[in-house]
């Protein structure tokens, strides 16, 4: 078959035309500038979602907004129902000169938190030629300002020993808050979440009641990752608590003198407050020897020396139950003290040990336990008496050592006159002598050769010896006065 050039024109027109086509519609296909990414907001907040298309033909293509699977705009245009609350919330502020078109959610809600696309729908051939990804947008939200609420307790007085438990309750939200029980501003452990009620959480806390916890305050506090720094809390309290009394019984300052009073007072802590006071003693005490305050609250010992070593302890009973306080002990001042004027003044009587039993004491004395005594004890006292006297004794002797000793060597070399000490010869003087009566008389006279050597002097060429005798004086002497020769110089004695 034979073919024209006419048909062959017409042939390379068609192809040409095609060519043509297939060029436009390569060059045309339009791509994303910008597309729409993961979205969170706070509940009843605004929302925008972008979307951005380059080489887009107006008289072609259209871009459109996918909600949940379900396409919501067309352009500038909202597909959702007339009477949809969703329509006066949702807008597309849109730019075609530069293929912008966004999508705009205002008061955003649970209903919103869904996944979003955008996608460019091309005329001609009947389809979606592009698509974005999935995003979700994910609503936050906190609960109502009147969550947490703490539960109120199931009694309003409890009893110690029994089971206590608070609760608190929230509204879901999303993320999930986080409830915290709080004590005195510290965290309590051990709380236990309950999610089984639809659309709210609950926090519960049971313990066991005890005397510390009358009068506590809990707090609950509710945080949310939803909005920094976010907290909210609810309180519950003060707690009531019933609890048997707590005892304690304050010692004495210290020992008494017998006569005066030891005040004692049955200190409890206890709710309600006690209806009976006991007192306890080691040894039976005698209506004379106490007196009874404050509905038997207070017991006023007066100090005997019987009561000494003596042991008291209270009992206080109430509703809940009783408790027995702590032993105090008496310690009396026995002889060793007396009062005076309400003093207490030393006496000096035999100290005695603290486990001693003292001579005075009687049959129906407990014990002893000795006071203090002020200021030096005994036997230090004792101790630097014998001292002092140890050194004067080391003192006399050392004065006699010198005096007897002066007198041996006087015997020697020089005169004495008077009798000698009984104390360096060992004789007994049974009177004194008197100096006055001592008489001599001269013998004869030696020159320097004769005298012994440790008298040699040059200045004393010669020396007289010279014999005294000491006597004692009595009234009617056996002896006569000296006479006296002044012409031969002699002295004589007369017996």
């Amino acid at each position: 078959m034979e073919i024209s050039w006419t048909q062959l024109r017409m042939a390379a027109f068609l192809e040409f035309i095609l060519f043509v086509n297939i060029l436009h519609i390569t060059a045309a296909r339009p791509s994303f500038r910008q597309e729409p990414v993961r979205k969170s907001a706070l509940a009843d907040g605004d929302v925008t979602f972008y979307c951005v298309v380059q080489d887009l033909v107006p008289s072609r293509h259209f871009v459109q907004w996918s909600r949940g699977g379900s396409y919501i705009t067309k352009n500038t245009e909202i597909l959702l129902q007339e009477g949809n609350p969703d329509a006066d919330r949702i807008v597309v502020v849109a730019d075609p000169s530069m293929g912008q078109y966004n999508l705009q959610i205002s008061n955003v809600g649970i209903s919103d938190d869904l996944t979003y696309f955008c996608g460019v729908y091309d005329q001609d051939l009947d389809e979606e030629t592009l698509r974005s990804a999935q995003v979700r947008l994910e609503v936050h939200n906190v609960p109502k300002n009147d969550f947490p609420r703490c539960n109120p307790l199931e009694k309003p007085i409890y009893d110690e020993g029994t089971t206590i438990t608070i609760s608190c309750t929230s509204e879901r939200a999303n993320p999930p808050v986080l409830l915290q029980w709080y004590q005195g501003g510290a965290a309590i452990n051990g709380p236990q979440l309950d999610d089984s009620q639809a659309g709210f959480r609950t926090l519960r806390y049971s313990f066991e009641a005890r005397h510390l916890d009358d009068g506590a305050i809990f707090q609950c506090k509710m945080t949310t990752s939803a909005i920094e720094s976010f907290e909210r809390s609810c309180s519950l309290g003060p707690l009531q608590v019933n609890y048997r009394p707590r005892v304690a019984l304050a010692p004495p300052a210290g020992p008494v003198a017998i006569g005066e009073e030891v005040r004692l007072e049955c200190n409890d802590q206890s709710k309600p407050e006690p209806f009976s006071y006991r007192w306890a003693s080691s040894i039976p005490l005698l209506d004379k020897e106490i007196i009874r305050e404050k509905n038997n609250k207070v017991l006023v010992v007066v100090a005997s020396r019987r009561l000494n070593g003596t042991k008291i302890s209270c009992n206080a009973t109430n509703i809940q139950g009783s408790s027995m306080s702590n032993q105090v002990v008496i310690h009396v001042h026995k002889r060793g003290y007396t009062t005076t004027e309400g003093s207490i003044t030393e006496r000096k009587d035999t100290p005695h040990k603290p486990d001693e039993q003292d001579p005075a004491d009687g049959p129906d004395d407990p014990g002893h336990v000795s006071a203090p005594a002020p200021g030096l004890s005994s036997r230090l006292l004792l101790m630097i008496i014998g001292i002092l006297s140890l050194m004067l004794i080391v003192l006399l002797l050392v004065l006699i050592f010198y005096t007897c000793r002066s007198y041996q060597t006087n015997g020697n070399h020089s005169i004495i006159y008077g009798a000698p000490s009984s104390i360096c010869n060992g004789t007994n003087i049974d009177r004194a002598w008197d100096q006055t009566s001592v008489y001599f008389e001269p013998r004869d006279q030696i020159s320097a050769g004769e005298a012994p050597t440790w008298l040699r002097t040059p200045r004393q060429p010669q020396w007289r010896r010279n014999v005294a005798v000491q006597v004692p004086f009595i009234e009617d002497p056996p002896y006569a006065e000296i006479e006296q020769d002044w012409d031969d110089k002699v002295y004589t004695l007369q017996i």
